[in-house]
């Protein structure tokens, strides 16, 4: 499962226990997108009791993650510090953008 939804009150740990529990066992969570998405404690725990059987993080609920984050220590969740839109093209699409924008305030 991919998570791009946007962050809101409705949408803040809308990835909980009952959500992990109704995956398959098979699953791999991905979340690129916000992570207040994600109850993490509902997370280790589905990591945990293998109610799914991995997770790809790029986000966290509190950034950067602590190095003590418990899911760091899970063999089975893969994380990264935020980069995932770290390539060429998206960095050269940001500069266009960002000297679009200075011309149109000029």
């Amino acid at each position: 499962m991919v998570s791009t939804a946007p962050l809101t009150s409705n949408t803040k740990n809308i990835f909980n226990d009952l959500t992990f529990e109704k995956m398959k066992s098979s699953a791999i969570f991905i979340n690129i997108s916000r992570g207040g998405l994600v109850n993490e404690k509902s997370l280790a725990n589905a990591l945990q009791n293998h109610e799914i059987l991995g997770a790809g993080l790029d986000v966290f609920e509190d950034e950067p993650i602590s190095g003590n984050h418990p899911l760091l220590t899970y063999k089975n969740c893969v994380t990264l510090p935020h980069i995932g839109s770290s390539t060429v093209e998206t960095r050269t699409k940001m500069i266009e953008l960002a000297c679009h924008n200075v011309r149109r305030v000029l």
